[in-house]
């Protein structure tokens, strides 16, 4: 192993290129962290700092000045951006151009040029980029950022592409009213006096136990980049397992994004073990990868599926998956992501990744909705909560049948506590607006859709304090108190909660109401506009009504099981 201290202008120079294998992360620094490079490379300018430290790289020399990249993907990546950036804007007319006569700037061009795609000295043509990204992000990299081709769209960018060009653009803001001498300056300080450590290894062990132990700026390595790595290691001698691993990494990504891959590999752990994680995340899958025969391609394969039918789950409500889910599936989805947790998606991952002989996408999703708001409005402690899910999965991976899931269901379920709770105070509780949401829904014909967007706030209609006349001529300090927070008295409205109307009268209150459901249409909150009059008698009424559909809806009866069974 060799370590010495480089100058940036020693990194990128004479024949020198770096390439980014495949077991590194995708390129994963956002116009923050360019940002922040950006403003320490101007603080070290404006103290006229000597020498300026941005901590190491480490790579495994190949022979002929190539090296693989094992640390510090993000900083070169970062720097060819920069310097690709001053070298467009130091030739664009747009520029002031100050520099002194003894200074062509067409000279400067020429040597940035050089430093990130160096081109022929007679014929002219390119030659190989001094830095050549993971395979999927070299177009990007070449046109957009080596080249500065105008990017006119971004739909189908995957995150790491979109972090390539989003870069650029925040580094080209930064250096909007800058002259071209400035930018010579900036420039010519990146090269002279900026420094990395550079540190050659010898072989694939040494650099893969200093990547696993070293952190990129600000940026530590991630469950996902470790789980590769671990894949990478067990295929250390075989090129073509290699190769399997960044594709099927790749399709990983393409289908999670870059920042859903832990959560992902989370719930996907869940739904292979069905218990609490013993360990991180990394150790969790270390043992996991020991009991498939052949690691790399069985655990590969089946982490691409999972990841399909997780991302079914995340995106129910796209276009791609309306044959894949029905208009019930979806509402019960809508509702489940409505829960203030996601304990949830892991039994129903594991249910998509092993379908039970007999049992419907819909009569699963009935019955996993049905127990996860009652021990939700049970108030049960996240222990409980997961002891179903974890017996469902245990079940699914050992093989069950309709019979065994409708039992697990019913066992942990208590109809009678959730149906005392459900009717008693709803007001402040976590689950009073998904509730509500989800009496909404309730209320549509089968065939209607309802999707609810933007902020929506629960409000009570008999106000918590009765400043107005027209509550205390109806309502007793008793009814009052007995009353006011239940279900009955409360209203959904888009927007914000709206505390300067807590306490007008029902007509003020109807037509502030009225105006606020324009936006977003509640069936719920059109009966209230409508009403006639507020009184003991409308809240205990309505109060009997929605109590009534939650208990239909999320009760677990005999005829679930002739659902499930069907």
């Amino acid at each position: 192993m060799d370590a010495k201290e480089h100058k940036i202008q020693q990194i990128f120079t004479e024949k020198r290129k770096y390439l980014i294998p495949a077991y590194q992360r995708p390129y994963s620094w956002n116009t923050e962290n360019a940002s922040e490079l950006l403003q320490d490379i101007t603080d070290a300018i404006d103290n006229k700092l000597k020498e300026y430290f941005i901590g190491s790289v480490i790579v495994i020399g190949k022979g002929d000045e190539i090296y693989e990249v094992v640390d510090g993907q993000q900083r070169l990546t970062t720097i060819t951006i920069i310097l690709s950036v001053i070298r467009d804007l130091i030739g664009s007319d747009g520029i002031v151009n100050d520099l002194p006569g003894t200074v062509d700037k067409s000279g400067i061009q020429q040597d940035l040029q050089n430093r990130v795609l160096p081109t022929h000295p007679y014929t002219g043509k390119r030659e190989e980029p001094r830095l050549a990204v993971r395979k999927q992000d070299q177009i990007v990299f070449l046109e957009h950022i080596l080249l500065g081709k105008k990017v006119e769209k971004k739909d189908s960018f995957t995150d790491s592409q979109l972090n390539l060009v989003n870069n650029r653009q925040a580094i080209v803001d930064f250096f909007q009213g800058f002259t071209t001498r400035k930018l010579a300056e900036y420039a010519n300080f990146m090269l002279e006096h900026i420094y990395l450590v550079f540190v050659n290894t010898g072989n694939f062990d040494s650099a893969f136990r200093l990547f696993n132990v070293l952190n990129a700026r600000g940026l530590p390595l991630s469950n996902g980049d470790l789980i590769k790595n671990q894949l990478f290691a067990i295929a250390s001698d075989d090129k073509n397992q290699q190769e399997m691993i960044e594709q099927r990494w790749n399709q990983l990504e393409d289908i999670t994004g870059l920042t859903g891959l832990d959560d992902f590999l989370s719930h996907h752990r869940t739904a292979l073990k069905g218990n609490n994680a013993q360990n991180s995340l990394q150790k969790e899958f270390e043992a996991i990868l020991k009991s498939y025969a052949q690691p790399v391609s069985d655990f590969c394969m089946e982490l691409v599926e999972s990841a399909q039918n997780y991302s079914k789950i995340k995106n129910y409500v796209n276009k791609e998956y309306k044959d894949f889910w029905g208009i019930a599936d979806r509402k019960y989805l809508q509702s489940l992501f409505n829960v203030s947790n996601d304990e949830w998606i892991p039994p129903l991952l594991a249910f998509l990744n092993k379908p039970v002989d007999g049992v419907s996408q819909e009569a699963f999703l009935t019955l996993l909705e049905k127990i996860t708001y009652q021990n939700w409005i049970r108030r049960l402690g996240k222990s409980k909560r997961n002891t179903v899910y974890y017996n469902l999965i245990s079940q699914i991976i050992q093989g069950t049948t309709a019979k065994d899931i409708f039992a697990t269901f019913t066992s942990f379920a208590n109809n009678d506590d959730f149906k005392s709770l459900i009717a008693s105070d709803a007001y402040g509780t976590p689950y009073a607006k998904a509730v509500l949401l989800r009496i909404e829904t309730e209320l549509q014909d089968n065939s209607v859709e309802k999707v609810f967007h933007g902020t929506v706030s629960v409000e009570h209609v008999l106000p918590q304090t009765m400043t107005d006349e027209y509550w205390k001529l109806r309502f007793s300090a008793e009814s009052h108190g007995r009353l006011v927070h239940k279900l009955g008295n409360l209203a959904l409205l888009s927007g914000s909660k709206n505390s300067a109307a807590q306490n007008y009268s029902l007509p003020k209150k109807q037509e502030i109401y009225s105006k606020r459901n324009n936006n977003v249409s509640f069936d719920l909150t059109k009966e209230i506009c409508n009403a006639h009059e507020w009184t003991e008698e409308v809240i205990e009424q309505r109060q009997q009504k929605l109590t009534e559909i939650c208990i239909n809806t999320w009760s677990i009866s005999e005829d679930d099981n002739i659902a499930l069974a069907a």
